[in-house]
């Protein structure tokens, strides 16, 4: 087996030499004693116990409306600030900040509805080129930030 992997969480496995498991016929299933349970090919098989992710980062929770009128998603990685600007909620305290989710998820918000939603921290070295090109800079940086805030209000997002 070979896998490559293509962005995010995606992977892209090939299977050169594929092996079934024996067939026996039903006469036979009968007289097969049981034996240890042997992986079946392709199957995943995990660590007991649970994966904290986002562990140690700082985090923040917002109300948000859709005021639109079409149903919005927002993907797990995106700048939360910068998100769809029918989006009504607290757009500053979202500044650097992400849905709180793995990776390749994401929420969405239908017409007329209130969603409490998790956020975390931006990782990295936080230099965040946004969708809606409001913030274009550090999120460490109080001026990007002002920014931002000023963009945002200016170009009708909800919230700002």
């Amino acid at each position: 087996m070979r896998g490559s992997l293509h962005g995010g969480s995606t992977k892209l496995v090939t299977i050169f030499d594929r092996s079934d498991p024996p067939r026996c016929s039903p006469a036979d299933a009968t007289r097969i004693e049981p034996g240890p349970v042997e992986p079946i090919p392709g199957e995943i098989i995990t660590q007991p116990g649970e994966i904290e992710i986002n562990a140690g980062r700082e985090r923040v929770s917002v109300d948000v409306l859709n005021t639109g009128d079409r149903a919005i998603q927002v993907r797990s990685h995106a700048h939360f600030f910068e998100v769809n600007r029918a989006l009504k909620f607290d757009r500053a305290a979202t500044f650097g900040m992400r849905l709180d989710r793995p990776s390749g998820t994401g929420i969405r918000f239908e017409p007329g509805e209130i969603i409490h939603v998790d956020l975390v921290r931006i990782g990295g070295t936080g230099n965040v080129r946004g969708f809606g090109r409001l913030t274009e800079g550090s999120i460490h940086s109080g001026e990007v930030k002002q920014r931002g805030l000023r963009l945002a209000k200016e170009r009708g997002y909800q919230g700002a």
